[in-house]
């Protein structure tokens, strides 16, 4: 099979998976405060949308200003398709032409990233290949979908497409996974060509792009490091300064989320250092425990 019918072949099976959450409703647990409560995105992708984006630090106990463009950017598409807009109440703005039209809109919009982001590890895995097989370029590009296939429909998954919220996370992954690709296969142009400079900075561009999506990106220096040490085998002190600059990135971004989730914070200091701690060393150990054997993992929305 050629790889092209492989990517095609993929993206559709994700996409088929997933199709079912383009009918989900918003849910009160952060739609409405990210979505439909916020006046600021009322009127789409527009000036006023852009600063609240990113000005607007520890609205909703968060700093994702791409997050907030992209939810901008589902309104303006909701109108241009000629939904209608509507005052309800208490919350605003909804966009629909019957009973949860826009909801619809961004659930699909959801379903398509994560289906584009299982063809983005699909690529990373082939990068990949290619550096532990170098007698076999091409690699297992069957291998490389099932893998990724594996990745995009395991139960761990379904929160992240399913609920509005979560574009945050896909779009931190998207840039995530751009960012990898774009180091691992950097792509090399004439030496006298005028892209030279965007084109080396690739990787560092869409690493400010995750930062910017969800700040969870900010753990990816570690990945960096790791595949420069151990994959690339360069010595300790080059592969740390090569990753450096993402460092500082991501403890820029540290210090806005920790402004920006004061507020949770303190609701925090109640549970005891002790707790916190705990909580710290036992949440990477549930979480790989249910990557194994998921179970426990739906949650009650009918509050």
């Amino acid at each position: 099979m050629s790889r092209g019918k492989v990517i095609a072949a993929l993206f559709l099976a994700v996409a088929a998976v997933f199709a079912v959450a383009t009918a989900n409703d918003l849910v009160r647990y952060d739609d409405y405060d990210y979505i439909v409560k916020n006046e600021a995105l009322a009127d789409g992708l527009n000036g006023r949308a852009v600063r609240f984006a990113f000005c607007a630090a520890g609205y909703a106990s968060n700093y994702h200003p791409l997050t907030w463009l992209s939810h901008a950017a589902d309104i303006s598409l909701a109108k241009a398709l000629g939904l209608d807009y509507r005052l309800d109440g208490k919350y605003k703005p909804l966009f629909c032409v019957d009973e949860g039209a826009f909801p619809h809109l961004v659930h699909g919009v959801n379903v398509l990233l994560h289906a584009v982001n299982a063809v983005l590890l699909f690529w990373l895995i082939m990068g990949m290949w290619r550096r532990f097989h170098r007698n076999r370029p091409t690699g297992d590009a069957v291998v490389a979908a099932l893998l990724a296939l594996f990745w995009a429909v395991h139960p761990l998954r379904v929160e992240v497409v399913a609920w509005a919220s979560e574009r945050k996370e896909l779009l931190s992954c998207f840039f995530m996974l751009l960012t990898l690709i774009f180091h691992v296969r950097p792509i090399r142009l004439p030496r006298e060509s005028n892209w030279n400079l965007l084109v080396e900075n690739l990787p560092a561009i869409c690493f400010v792009l995750a930062l910017l999506s969800k700040p969870v990106a900010v753990s990816l220096p570690a990945v960096l490091m790791a595949y420069e040490w151990i994959v690339a085998k360069r010595g300790f002190r080059e592969s740390f300064m090569r990753i450096l600059p993402y460092a500082g990135l991501s403890l820029v971004v540290c210090y806005l989320t920790f402004v920006s989730q004061t507020v949770a914070i303190e609701v925090g200091k109640g549970c005891g250092r002790l707790t916190r701690l705990l909580c710290v060393v036992e949440a990477p150990i549930i979480y790989l425990g249910q990557t194994l054997w998921p179970s426990g993992l739906c949650l009650d929305y009918a509050i």
